[in-house]
């Protein structure tokens, strides 16, 4: 996983391994990395405004790991742990976690021992307890498979999407309490999402039938679930991961199981897929992955870090 850190542009990585690494642009290590007890990064974000980075660790097969969220500021002499949350005694997985720096806080996706998939709003600005000892301040009930992806609401800091291996889209409102989602947006129901972007009035989200499903927030309705303004297919196989780039929908990176793609969705016709690049091209001659399980623009550069299999990061530029 990665997120990207605001100036001074550090990039933050957790892997398979555990470990919680920050980088310099150059690829520097800054400091010393840190590591999860027993558990694996299965997510990472970071607030931007106080330059927190949220690592979500799931243990390993037969430990004694628990899942739980790690806080760490970013310091110019690396990362420094600031707390860690247990996540409730009823958590199974936690599947990931999402900074909402409008919210104050951040929001996580689980999956409970007995089937359910619980998204926790972590309110991080009450002041009245310590990071570890946080209790959820709203948990929201409504997707019926697991919770893969969620994102801020653009411009309405009470409000929240989040997308699940049910098919769905849901859009939630922190006004309207744990009442279950204020919008619906599906494909069909083979089309579990694996990954979402929002920009403006605009959501994607791609999943396992190997199409990006677009939206218009807009048109959300806690009536009736609203369908795809437009399909597309990106290649014959699965999206892994999107990430929205400088120039906003004009400049979409797209991650599947066979390449890397800059697709430009901000016209009303089909949008333009530029030439796949394959994962881990050997630019330096070093094996090729087969695919990016991360993918993260550096909006000032213009620069798109990319996650993959071998334990590196590759760069690449506009």
């Amino acid at each position: 996983a990665l997120a990207v850190d605001p100036p001074p542009r550090h990039v933050i990585s957790g892997g398979r391994d555990g470990q919680v690494i920050a980088w310099k642009e150059g690829g520097q290590r800054v400091g010393t990395p840190q590591m999860l007890q027993d558990c694996f990064v299965v997510s990472l974000d970071i607030d931007p405004r106080t330059r927190t980075v949220l690592v979500g660790g799931a243990p390993r097969k037969n430990s004694n790991g628990r899942n739980h969220v790690a806080a760490f500021d970013v310091t110019a002499a690396g990362l420094k742990l600031e707390g860690v949350l247990q996540m409730p005694e009823d958590t199974k997985t936690l599947s990931t976690i999402r900074a909402l720096p409008h919210s104050g806080g951040f929001v996580t996706g689980r999956q409970t021992l007995t089937d359910t998939y619980p998204l926790d709003f972590w309110n991080l600005g009450s002041g009245s307890a310590s990071f570890q000892n946080l209790k959820p301040a709203i948990t929201f009930q409504g997707h019926t498979g697991q919770a893969t992806c969620a994102a801020p609401y653009p411009g309405e800091p009470q409000m929240l999407l989040s997308g699940g291996r049910d098919g769905q889209v849901l859009l939630w409102d922190q006004r309207a309490g744990p009442q279950g989602p204020v919008g619906s947006f599906r494909s069909d129901a083979s089309n579990k999402v694996t990954c979402m972007e929002v920009s403006g009035s605009t959501v994607i989200a791609g999943g396992l039938n190997k199409q990006v499903c677009q939206w218009d927030l807009r048109m959300a309705s806690s009536q009736q679930p609203v369908h795809p303004r437009r399909l597309v297919v990106v290649d014959d196989s699965v999206i892994l991961k999107m990430s929205v780039g400088p120039s906003g929908l004009s400049q979409v990176a797209v991650s599947t199981f066979t390449a890397l793609y800059l697709m430009d969705f901000s016209t009303d016709g089909n949008p333009s897929i530029e030439k796949g690049v394959v994962a881990g091209t050997p630019l330096d001659g070093k094996p090729a992955d087969a695919f990016y399980h991360d993918i993260k623009w550096e909006p000032d550069l213009g620069l798109l870090y990319a996650a993959g299999l071998s334990g590196t990061i590759d760069v690449y530029s506009l």
